[in-house]
């Protein structure tokens, strides 16, 4: 899979069976929903729309199921789960989302190319949500990362996998040029992998567990930041509109984290709690507690230092942000690095649902 056509063919056979897919989806639902099209022309006024992906279920996802998120905010909501947190950031360019979770790498990129987005909580890191994924019958070992030059490599470009990537082949004095790069989503990933035409793939679970089985499962360098870090973002006008909305939001985000934290431990799967996780989301409840354990967001407290949210100028996500888009921009992924990342942060729903739980 190393010749000069090698990147072109795999596209082009992915999107063969892509394509066929969708038409045999397309018929079946128009089939089965003959008035799907004309509903979608009205209905109600419009709920909030939140933008997640799917790897990134954590302790706040059990408040959805009770309907704490819609009572708090006083508006019907949309929890909406995206393969990829680079399709969570073109929702919002779309206006087809109101609230996006994603990492700070893949805000960091959108701003870069002009989007307006405002980071307002932290969800957490996990550096083990992201892995290389390495074909058995390829030579390669981490201690020879060169051994990836000239491979062919899938990965969902603007994707927080994109991102530790990106970090990492810069950490092995590596360009993206040294590798045959193949923009794939991840049930592309996972259909390309089958069919043996990929050496290579950096992937984010749930893709990462799909492919243990097959493969090598290969941690990717630490960059000495907060690898795989989540945050939720929304637009400044969105932002100035809903400031009592988003502090009650980030209220019942924070409480449901408090929550888990002060229940006995160990979790197990019989919990009523993961239960009914695993119900609203259609995750094996074993699943549900490795969600919950690889997301746990900084106090909230915390999150109104400098360390995180707080300070404008002088805070270190603002810096890690502008650190983040120089890196898109080393790989050629956005043209220019905004000078201030500090407006892209706020402490302000944070402050607010402080002050209503003193």
């Amino acid at each position: 899979m190393t010749g000069p056509g090698a990147t072109q063919r795999v596209h082009a056979r992915v999107a063969r069976r892509a394509c066929l897919k969708v038409l045999v989806a397309a018929a079946a639902m128009l089939i089965d929903h003959p008035r799907l099209l004309a509903e979608d022309r009205g209905g109600p006024l419009k709920p909030v729309s939140v933008g997640f992906p799917r790897h990134a279920y954590g302790t706040w996802t059990g408040k959805i199921a009770d309907g704490t998120y819609e009572q708090a905010a006083g508006k019907a909501m949309r929890w909406i789960p995206f393969e990829t947190d680079s399709a969570v950031a073109a929702a919002m360019a779309g206006g087809r989302i109101d609230i996006g979770m994603m990492g700070a790498g893949v805000v960091a990129a959108a701003i870069g190319r002009g989007l307006d987005l405002t980071v307002f909580y932290v969800v957490g890191s996990s550096r083990e949500t992201e892995a290389l994924i390495v074909s058995n019958s390829l030579l390669y070992t981490p201690a020879d990362p060169k051994g990836l030059m000239n491979k062919v490599l899938a990965v969902p470009f603007g994707s927080t996998a994109h991102f530790r990537l990106l970090q990492s082949l810069k950490g092995w004095s590596m360009t993206p040029t040294d590798v045959r790069l193949v923009n794939l989503q991840p049930p592309q990933i996972v259909e390309a992998w089958a069919h043996a035409e990929l050496d290579a793939a950096v992937v984010s679970e749930p893709t990462l567990s799909a492919l243990k089985a097959q493969a090598r499962a290969i941690p990717l360098p630490l960059a000495g930041g907060n690898e795989g870090l989540l945050v939720l973002a929304v637009g400044s006008d969105f932002l100035e509109q809903n400031r009592d909305m988003l502090a009650r939001f980030v209220d019942v985000t924070a409480r449901a984290d408090t929550m888990f934290a002060e229940m006995s431990w160990p979790l197990t799967e019989e919990r009523p709690e993961i239960r009914s996780i695993a119900f609203l989301t259609g995750l094996p409840p074993a699943a549900v507690l490795e969600a919950i354990a690889r997301y746990r967001p900084p106090q909230i407290q915390e999150q109104a230092t400098t360390r995180w949210l707080g300070g404008g100028a002088g805070s270190m996500l603002a810096a890690e942000l502008k650190a983040s888009a120089e890196l898109w921009k080393w790989a050629g992924r956005i043209d220019k690095v905004p000078a201030d990342f500090s407006t892209a942060v706020t402490a302000g729903p944070v402050e607010q649902a402080l002050a209503t739980q003193r």
